[in-house]
């Protein structure tokens, strides 16, 4: 922060616009240093301070580059104050912005110039906070609590005009009962058994069924994680082959892992075969050249 000549009170922002630079990064990293678990392969040793390390000093010698441009490459601090001098931070808006964006809102409501010259000086500041307040974050919360109310509307209405056709429940015995996931992929297996008689009942849970663990099948290279994202399991359960299937599955094993080493195997060998060749050929150039040169001079 120092070398890169940063007030102190500009210290939180500029971390914070460094960390979202790059859209998403510093979000995986964070993951990854905090749930290692859940890596889909092989967990990464990755840090968010490490992250935040690299970016500040790529910042650092972008910021060299450029200011050795206008060559004050040791001076960043000095030009820091001086561009913050030369490019104050914005103000609000004039009075022509404020007076235009008062005719919008006005339209919109149906208020007449009448309307809004009527009203008193706090009144007009509450009516510009009120416009100010309703920004791109309110406006988008809105919009989804709209979508979810007539996504609401639109199944309760379903489900209000299903009622006058569906069938009382039996009071028999239930034939069969099943227990499905939540996920609405579930929905068609509950549909297809359901329509098969009253007696038959679906229920939904959660689909870890309150058990928590990590799951590693007996050709998985690692435990996977079976549960809610925000849960850490405790517990771990490996599937194991039977006694009498432990060689051939300890064969199977090799097979597969040197067939996964084969691709890496494979480039090594034709980067050090291609490179044999060339030097191969270098030396039979240099031998040509010196047999010829012998065989000119003797003859």
């Amino acid at each position: 922060m120092k070398r890169l000549g940063v007030p102190p009170e500009y210290h939180d922002e500029l971390i914070t616009r460094s960390l979202v630079a790059l859209r998403g990064w510093a979000g995986m990293i964070r993951q990854f240093e905090e749930r290692p678990d859940r890596a889909p392969v092989e967990a990464v040793p990755a840090r968010l301070a490490d992250f935040l390390a690299l970016r500040l000093v790529l910042d650092q010698v972008a910021a060299e580059w450029a200011a050795g441009r206008l060559g004050r490459a040791s001076d960043l601090p000095g030009l820091w104050t001086e561009l913050r001098d030369r490019y104050p931070p914005r103000r609000g808006p004039g009075s022509v912005a404020r007076a235009y964006l008062l005719y919008q809102v006005s339209q919109l409501l149906g208020l007449s110039a009448h309307d809004i010259w009527a009203l008193d000086e706090n009144e007009l500041l509450g009516f510009e906070s009120a416009i100010a307040e309703f920004d791109g974050v309110v406006r988008r919360r809105i919009f989804h609590l709209a979508y979810e109310r007539r996504h609401r509307i639109e199944v309760l209405d379903g489900l209000a005009s299903h009622v006058a056709v569906a069938s009382l429940p039996s009071s028999e015995r239930p034939l069969v009962q099943a227990i499905f996931c939540i996920d609405e992929r579930c929905e068609s297996f509950r549909r297809y058994l359901e329509e098969m008689g009253p007696r038959y009942e679906t229920f939904g849970t959660a689909g870890f069924f309150a058990v928590p663990m990590y799951y590693r099948g007996i050709d998985d290279w690692h435990a996977t994680p079976l549960c809610p994202i925000v849960m850490r399991p405790e517990h771990t359960v490996l599937e194991v082959p039977q006694d009498s299937a432990r060689a051939s599955h300890h064969l199977r094993q090799s097979i597969r892992r040197r067939l996964g080493n084969s691709p890496e195997a494979c480039r090594a060998a034709a980067e050090h075969f291609f490179a044999g060749e060339f030097l191969l050929f270098l030396t039979a150039q240099s031998l040509r050249c010196r047999w010829s040169h012998a065989l000119y001079v003797h003859g």
